[in-house]
């Protein structure tokens, strides 16, 4: 436990400078001049609940001189000192103050002491949750130790021909042998490779066949997951998967023809990223988009036209004549949602290209049908179409 001298009235310097937030800044904590904060403001914990401060403590904000806010941290840091594993109320009830603490706002703060005592809290939060910490967001868990984050990753690369073999194994007992119980990490097996993807491709060589073996399981749900991993994998920006790994790109793309709903669904949504992300790959993504443009599922044609539209509307060039054709077979779909997912599409392509002149000649030449297929449609019977 962490233990400040003279808590409510020595200056916080008692505690040695340096040993728990890294970074610059200081200023005199005596003072009544403003306290220079950064410019993010303190915000209420993402899940929207009221911070309960300890009594006696008001606020913490940026409206307060430097004495207030280091009198009013003292505070806090004698209720979380003064609270054992056993007081379940006030736990609930500092939940989100705990939380509050952890944010930009506190642990990256110009002012040396406020670091100094924001810590002191976070030291004792974490005895006080244990054996399960307050902080459960990846991002929010990266951030409260950044160096420790990237250090892993820098070791990761330095050591990815001796590290693999040990990371095959692993991900070999969990998707192939089913060996749930080989490691807390199991019940998060599709997150830990994403992560590692992101750190080094080359991590995961071993474990991409058992993907693919995964991707042809008879369980509907099982495969849903890994379609859901892969869009991901395939989908980002930087990745080059798809041309480096043809056997799991083919494999993936038969997924398109799946006879679960859910996984022709997750298809489709992913193919707008990849052909905004890998143009490149419009050509492979076309005929499997043709033939769910025909599903016999409603929702999955209107996603189609979306998936379409949308890398339309980021660039023309994305979409290529065939793709822009299934759209317009759409304007004659049987359900009204398709139709007019459709016609609104193609409206709104006709209204950026053509009626923009910055757009260009080419592509206002490439969509310069649409008006007369719209105008056509208008005179059909039906009203809701008008």
């Amino acid at each position: 436990m962490l233990h400040l001298p003279e808590l409510h009235e020595g200056p916080v310097e008692a505690c040695e400078e340096g040993n728990f937030l890294d970074g610059g800044g200081g200023g005199d904590i005596g003072g009544s001049a403003r306290m220079d904060f950064p410019s993010a403001q303190p915000k209420p914990p993402p899940d929207g609940k009221i911070i309960f401060y300890p009594p006696g403590v008001k606020e913490i904000t940026d409206k307060i001189t430097n004495d207030e806010v280091v009198k009013r941290l003292k505070m806090v840091v004698k209720t979380f000192m003064d609270m054992d594993q056993d007081s379940e109320d006030e736990k609930q009830q500092y939940l989100p103050l705990a939380l509050h603490l952890a944010s930009e706002f506190f642990l990256r703060n110009p002012n040396k002491d406020v670091r100094l005592l924001v810590a002191c809290c976070l030291a004792d939060i974490f005895r006080i949750y244990a054996p399960e910490a307050p902080y459960t967001s990846h991002d929010k868990l990266k951030n409260l130790n950044k160096q420790a984050f990237d250090l892993a990753k820098i070791l990761l690369k330095r050591t990815v021909q001796t590290i693999e073999p040990c990371i095959a194994n692993f991900f070999n007992q969990v998707l192939v042998l089913g060996k749930s119980s080989v490691s807390d990490l199991s019940e998060h097996i599709f997150d830990l490779i994403q992560e590692l993807f992101a750190v080094d491709p080359n991590l995961l060589l071993s474990v991409m066949p058992q993907l693919e073996f995964k991707l042809k399981s008879n369980d509907g749900e099982e495969r849903l997951a890994v379609v859901r991993l892969l869009a991901k994998l395939f989908g980002s920006k930087d990745s080059d998967l798809a041309t480096q790994n043809r056997p799991l790109w083919q494999c993936f793309l038969g997924r398109f023809n799946d006879i679960h709903v859910p996984v022709r669904l997750e298809s489709v949504k992913f193919a707008s990223h990849c052909l905004m992300n890998h143009p490149d790959l419009a050509k492979d993504l076309t005929e499997y988009l043709k033939v769910r443009s025909h599903d016999p599922e409603e929702a999955i044609r209107h996603d189609v036209i979306v998936t379409i539209i949308t890398a339309g509307k980021r660039d023309l060039s994305l979409v290529n004549d065939q793709l822009l054709g299934f759209v317009r077979e759409r304007t004659l779909d049987k359900r009204w949602r398709v139709r007019k997912e459709a016609m609104m599409g193609l409206a709104q392509l006709y209204k950026k290209y053509c009626l923009h002149a910055e757009a260009g000649k080419d592509a206002a030449e490439k969509v310069s049908w649409i008006k007369d297929k719209l105008l056509h449609i208008y005179y059909q019977n039906s009203i809701d179409d008008k």
